[in-house]
């Protein structure tokens, strides 16, 4: 049996990490949001709600998930090979993403990109 402390833990990183990707999902909407990096035609820099703190929130979103199941785990090992893992992964997918997004918006996007974090929230 798990302790409460633990239970709660694990429970509330799940639902955060998952309210927050649907959410992000969301507010980029349909047009924007796919597998591929690819552009639509009126498809614009998304810059504001969960986009004005973080330039990739639905991956940051994912990473509580992963840390969600890493906890359930309770073997430090695989919890941090997990992180690790799915962290390398979404980075690398980001990397790209970046690029692809600079080339489309330009000035707008390393403008953007200067003013929020990629993971964490930049404070100041």
């Amino acid at each position: 049996p798990l302790p409460v402390w633990e239970f709660i833990a694990i429970v509330f990183s799940f639902i955060l990490g998952a309210i927050l990707r649907v959410l992000a999902v969301y507010q980029i909407g349909a047009v924007a949001f796919k597998f591929d990096i690819a552009f639509r035609e009126k498809q614009r820099l998304k810059t504001d709600q969960l986009y004005s703190y973080l330039r990739h929130p639905s991956y940051a979103a994912m990473m509580i998930v992963i840390f969600a199941y890493a906890l359930a785990t309770h073997n430090l090992v695989l919890g941090v090979l997990g992180m690790v893992s799915g962290w390398f992964g979404f980075h690398y997918r980001i990397i790209y993403e970046d690029k692809a997004l600079e080339r489309q918006f330009g000035q707008e996007y390393k403008a953007y990109k200067a003013r929020t974090g990629t993971w964490f929230p930049r404070l100041f």
